[in-house]
């Protein structure tokens, strides 16, 4: 079984990694299907935990079952991808592919539930919190495989068939969902992997990252990095010139009022003196809370980090799929 601290190679030029590099030995992702978060319809049939197989019912939407991984996929990371093989379609190829937040039901597919979205096999269709779906992309079936990733960055999820993307993922963004409903708070929190099946015999085995995907996402990561690290370092360099422009006026009276008080700026040759919290001297009523917004805007411009640089970043990454990406012509168009 894959170990809790394994890390896709995609992620290696992640910003978070390159500046944090303990970060991922203290932020387990998901490695393998949770056989105690998923509904009693479906069964786990491997060591490794990757492949399940549907064992309900299967008559209608009503036998639906899903599960999820073992791990959430953490924001911090900035970007996640996996695939699903389809083994076996089954009866009727009802299976889904999708995220989840935890303690949704597990007798529903992708989608349908709250804090859920997915993109389904025998109707092409995208669900994302409702049980009415939207045309999305092709069906999928028996040895195909499909992808779903979440970038964190600028806050949209995508998918992708035989190593091809789906449109651009900006159209998959929660704030344009025709429903109006999801938002992109939605995913701002932890987000499951998750898989639905509804009729006999459907059968699929899961990849999260131990070997190669379909989708070049490496090349795909590697362009969301380059955007990101870009926008840390503009964030960077802005907080910094916040902070001195701050700094400056206050200083400069800090100084004029300095300059007026012998016990600040003694004159040559004078002994300076000395105060501590029981001087019987009581501090100057216009410099201490100066000084103290010096303090605090300094303060302030040291408390700010990589990470709260990197999760405000937001930039339109419209062109950052690469001709080394594929991108399907007959999806690039969909409004959603």
């Amino acid at each position: 079984m894959p170990g809790d601290y394994f890390l896709p190679s995609y992620l290696r030029d992640s910003p978070l990694y390159k500046n944090n590099k303990r970060l991922y030995s203290r932020v387990p992702l998901p490695t393998h299907w949770n056989v105690v978060d998923s509904s009693p319809s479906i069964t786990i049939v491997d060591d490794e935990k990757l492949t399940v197989k549907y064992n309900g019912p299967g008559r209608n939407w009503v036998d639906a079952a899903s599960i999820r991984a073992n791990h959430p996929i953490h924001p911090e990371i900035g970007l996640y991808y996996y695939e699903m093989t389809i083994i076996d379609r089954g009866d009727r190829g009802c299976i889904g592919i999708g995220l989840s937040k935890p303690a949704t039901r597990l007798n529903r597919m992708p989608g349908w539930e709250p804090d859920t979205i997915g993109y389904h096999g025998d109707d092409g269709n995208l669900y994302c919190e409702r049980g009415s779906g939207v045309k999305f992309g092709p069906l999928y079936t028996t040895g195909e495989t499909v992808g779903c990733g979440i970038n964190f960055f600028d806050k949209y999820v995508f998918f992708t068939k035989n190593g091809v993307i789906l449109g651009i993922e900006l159209q998959l963004s929660f704030e344009g969902y025709p429903f109006g409903a999801p938002t992109k708070d939605k995913i701002m929190g932890e987000m499951y992997p998750m898989c639905g099946m509804e009729s006999p015999n459907e059968s699929v085995t899961v990849n999260f990252g131990e070997k190669p995907f379909k989708f070049n996402i490496d090349c795909y990561a590697k362009k969301i990095f380059e955007k990101a690290e870009k926008k840390i370092e503009e964030k960077k360099k802005a907080i910094k010139a916040a902070a001195e422009s701050a700094a400056n006026p206050i200083q400069a009276r800090v100084e004029g009022i300095n300059t007026s008080n012998p016990i600040a700026s003694p004159s040559s040759g004078e002994e300076i003196i000395a105060h501590n919290t029981n001087s019987d001297v009581a501090p100057d009523p216009e410099t201490a809370p100066v000084i103290s917004a010096i303090a605090e805007t300094q303060m302030n411009a040291n408390d700010t980090n990589i990470t709260d640089a990197m999760t405000s970043a937001s930039s339109g990454l419209g062109d950052i799929v690469s001709s080394n990406v594929p991108v399907d012509p007959t999806y690039a168009t969909t409004t959603l």
